[in-house]
């Protein structure tokens, strides 16, 4: 893996506002800010906020050395600072080690202290970074050697942010990636968590069919952004697409949980629920749901083979339907919520969305295995 200079700074810097780099040890931040709200005391600001939660966390892993080292989910000690709560649970989320998840959370943190939870900024940590605009902006996607480097972009709208754009490379960096991926590129409301499903989806891509459930994941996020509501009831067809993706790529069973995971991440840029992490845990039942139901004997009977892809849409969406709203009002036995919908009706989205996806999967299903026997 190669470290590149950062020479990507000079073209990721906004017009609109004022740009400084602050650095200390490991984290080498630059923060954008509007002209009207930058001070040159902002930039010592910065940094004390750097050396404060670094030493929060050097404090705290001198005390749980396993914090820092271990690449599975940990269990933080009592009197953890926020900042290592908040790593944990989402490095738990991603199923990854907690430090998956630092230039994130480290990015967020700086920002929300330095103009506030409110106030207009951007600071990138490495390719990690937290966003909070009030006017629309690009983001470019830098891959290193990939063709692809410089060449896409992400639109970010005001109404996304408070926003974490964060990137895994297996190519570029000096950061810790156990896959091949040039760039895996994750979005999401908290900048913590995006950096820790980054990390997870950037381990999943081994081999280039990987590439073809990111792609599949990414046009279910599209699509659930432009097709309007049945009755009120607009349909999440990120959990079609990774239907479609285990069926059509037979993924072994780490795969179908990242794959659940990073379609849980993907939900998290569309999703309008008032508890909507509850997809880090109905997605990856729902993926794992699927690719149990693979091993039915659908291929013995001409009828069934020709069905499969409805009925294991629907049926996969069902388990992660079923799980979701089944979790969610659990929640509210202990919870006041302001809106509070009937089970019944949550069981109409489920069977709903449910046949929307299993119609598209079945739609789609024989021209992209046609499609992947040719590539």
């Amino acid at each position: 893996m190669a470290y590149v200079e950062r020479t990507y700074r000079r073209l990721f810097a906004q017009q609109d506002l004022v740009h400084f780099q602050v650095a200390y040890k490991e984290t080498d931040l630059d923060i954008g800010v509007q002209v009207t709200q930058f001070k040159t005391e902002m930039i010592r600001r910065a940094e004390g906020l750097i050396r404060h939660y670094r030493q929060q966390l050097e404090a705290y892993i001198a005390r749980d050395p396993v914090f820092a080292r271990t690449l599975e989910p940990h269990r933080v000690l009592d009197g953890a600072p926020p900042i290592a709560r908040e790593m944990a649970e989402a490095s738990r989320l991603a199923g990854v080690g907690p430090m998956a998840a630092v230039a994130g959370a480290m990015a967020r943190y700086v920002a929300v202290d330095l103009v506030g939870p409110e106030g207009e900024i951007i600071v990138e940590n490495g390719g990690d970074i937290y966003l909070h605009t009030y006017h629309t902006r690009y983001v470019g996607i830098f891959a290193g050697p990939s063709p692809f480097s410089h060449r896409l972009a992400l639109k970010i709208e005001p109404g996304m942010c408070p926003l974490g754009l964060c990137t895994s490379s297996g190519t570029v960096g000096p950061s810790l990636s156990f896959g091949r991926a040039d760039a895996a590129v994750i979005l999401a409301t908290s900048a913590t968590l995006a950096d820790a499903v980054a990390t997870a989806a950037g381990n999943a891509v081994q081999e280039p069919v990987d590439v073809e459930k990111a792609v599949l994941l990414a046009a279910g996020a599209a699509l659930r952004l432009v097709i309007p509501p049945f009755f009120g009831i607009t349909p999440n067809v990120v959990i079609g697409m990774y239907v479609l993706a285990i069926m059509l790529l037979k993924p072994r069973l780490p795969q179908v949980l990242g794959i659940g995971l990073v379609a849980a991440a993907v939900c998290q840029l569309t999703t309008k629920s008032l508890l909507p992490y509850l997809n880090f845990a109905s997605e990856p039942v729902g993926a794992i749901a699927t690719a149990l139901l693979l091993y039915l004997p659908f291929d013995k009977n001409g009828l069934l083979k020709t069905v499969k892809p409805f009925v294991v849409t629907f049926l996969g969406t069902f388990a992660s339907g079923f799980t979701y709203i089944t979790i969610f009002k659990a929640v509210t036995l202990f919870a006041t919520l302001p809106k509070n919908p009937a089970y019944t009706y949550l069981l109409l989205v489920v069977i709903v969305t449910g046949t929307f996806n299993a119609i598209l999967a079945q739609v789609l299903y024989f021209p992209l295995k046609q499609l992947l026997k040719k590539m």
